[in-house]
């Protein structure tokens, strides 16, 4: 069979595949950006991806059970739209709902990296997002869950279904080593509450990390509230990581609004070292959006870091760059966002 009988061949069983399901789509994002950052006496230019959300592309379906159950699934590989490094990250994950609630596995989506932008008056990403350089750091807990992580892999997680606003989530990520089963792993608990303009949250994550010679734990703690009235919502977080003798506490507030095809965004955020002096951040952060049509976007956000003498936190996003210790710096993007 040549290349292009396998291909028909896959097409079609495809095409079948989808038929059989109650609904099949296949979906996607493509958000790039111009980003600038200067600092005294250096600054750098580039393109970027994710300044809005993140670019991916996927096929999900949904099959009806019956008796109020259903099976859904969902293959997706995210990557950079600017083609920079050819970064390429896969994953899928399979669920199983009903009255119950919802049982998930695979590559699922983080809770604690959904609950800390949902609560981000200026989102988790492009420069005015949160992303590893603010917190402790990407890789901290040692394994494949980092600080800023915005996927779980190896994951199995239960939903519980809304009851009278409330609700929670509990998931576990597998280390995967050999005789050292918790290397790696991550255990987390979410707990909301959702009514009219109120929403209020707070998660706790245990990660076990370092080397098979010396463990080390690391803890997360966040803490979650907004009140949306009129378009306005103003939000607060707060979130805690620490372990291997380090710890960073984050303290951020602010405001979305919504007006027409509009949205405006506005967040401050105190990043504190507590085990070293002279090493806190202060960040501003100001974003604006607008929708084009139903599924297109332009965008532009600044953002001003201002790290003390022995602090070298960058701005979040996908361009590379360093940052000396004491050094501000401030950052211009604007791109534009799609999704089908």
């Amino acid at each position: 069979m040549n290349k292009r009988q396998l291909l028909a061949t896959a097409v079609f069983a495809m095409a079948d595949g989808a038929a059989a399901q109650s609904s099949f789509s296949i979906y996607g994002e493509v958000d790039t950006s111009v980003v600038h950052i200067s600092m005294p006496g250096n600054s750098v230019t580039g393109m970027a991806s994710g300044g809005r959300s993140g670019s991916n592309i996927g096929v999900r379906g949904v099959e009806d059970l019956g008796g109020g159950y259903k099976l859904s699934f969902q293959l997706e590989s995210s990557y950079k739209a600017d083609g920079a490094d050819h970064e390429i990250k896969p994953g899928g994950r399979i669920k199983l709902q009903g009255r119950f609630g919802e049982f998930q596995t695979g590559k699922l989506s983080n809770m604690l990296s959904d609950m800390r932008d949902g609560f981000n008056p200026t989102g988790g990403a492009g420069i005015i997002g949160i992303n590893a350089s603010n917190m402790i750091s990407g890789t901290a807990i040692g394994s494949i869950n980092g600080s800023s992580s915005w996927s779980s892999p190896n994951s199995i997680a239960y939903l519980s279904p809304n009851m009278g606003g409330f609700s929670g989530r509990l998931g576990y990520s597998f280390g995967e080593q050999a005789g050292h089963d918790r290397l790696g792993s991550n255990t987390m608990v979410r707990a909301g509450y959702s009514s009219g303009p109120v929403q209020l949250a707070t998660a706790y994550a245990l990660a076990r990390g370092g080397t098979e010679a010396e463990g080390v734990s690391y803890r997360t703690f966040q803490l979650g509230a907004s009140y949306k009235v009129r378009g306005f919502q103003p939000t607060l977080l707060y979130v805690t990581e620490r372990g291997n003798s380090k710890r960073i506490d984050l303290y951020s507030a602010g405001w979305k609004f919504y007006q027409g095809s509009s949205e405006y965004r506005m967040g401050y955020t105190w990043f504190q070292n507590k085990v070293q002096d002279s090493s806190n951040s202060q960040r501003l952060a100001l974003g604006y959006s607008y929708a084009l049509s139903k599924r297109t976007r332009i965008f532009c956000s600044v953002a001003h870091m201002r790290n003390e003498k022995k602090a070298s936190r960058k701005l979040a996003g996908t361009l590379s760059y360093s940052v000396t210790a004491g050094t501000n710096l401030s950052g211009q993007e604007i791109g534009l966002y799609h999704s089908f």
